[in-house]
């Protein structure tokens, strides 16, 4: 897993999150802490999910999200990519 702030904007975090989606036998997912955009970056990644922000309670939510005591119920509030606005899954 990795967490990105603003990968867009940043040639090094997509470098990492590239190197990381491909180790052979492990799962990867991206979680984006600012905007949804970043999946625009590296649209290959297997899981991605969005937080919006990297304060605490949502850093807690998220872990809540991962380990499944919670459901991730967010709606993607723009169109990225494929997946238009509105988009839950």
């Amino acid at each position: 897993m990795f967490v990105s702030y603003d990968a867009a904007f940043s040639p090094g975090q997509i470098a990492l999150i590239r190197k990381l989606n491909e180790l052979p036998d492990k799962a990867f997912a991206l979680v984006a802490a600012r905007t949804p955009y970043d999946l625009l970056a590296v649209p290959e990644v297997p899981l991605y999910l969005c937080t919006y922000e990297n304060k605490p309670t949502m850093m807690n939510a998220l872990a809540g999200v991962l380990s499944g005591r919670l459901p991730a119920r967010g709606v993607l509030p723009v169109t990225i990519g494929p997946y238009p606005r509105g988009s839950r899954t």
